[in-house]
């Protein structure tokens, strides 16, 4: 899975990493189902980038 869920004690709140650029994504959830499901959205926004890619590459070959 690209992106991680983990709490923050210091701030009580849900964050997410991504897993591939070693960094956190600047948003805050109250609720760890809260943070999965922007983590899901953001995987599937990443798939359907990748797949627009791919169809632009095979267009142009």
């Amino acid at each position: 899975m690209r992106y991680s869920v983990h709490f923050q004690n210091t701030t009580e709140e849900w964050v997410l990493f991504d897993n591939v650029y070693f960094c956190m994504i600047p948003a805050r959830f109250k609720s760890e189902r809260e943070a999965f499901s922007e983590a899901f959205n953001l995987m599937g926004s990443d798939r359907q980038r990748r797949f627009e890619e791919n169809s632009k590459i095979e267009l142009s070959s």
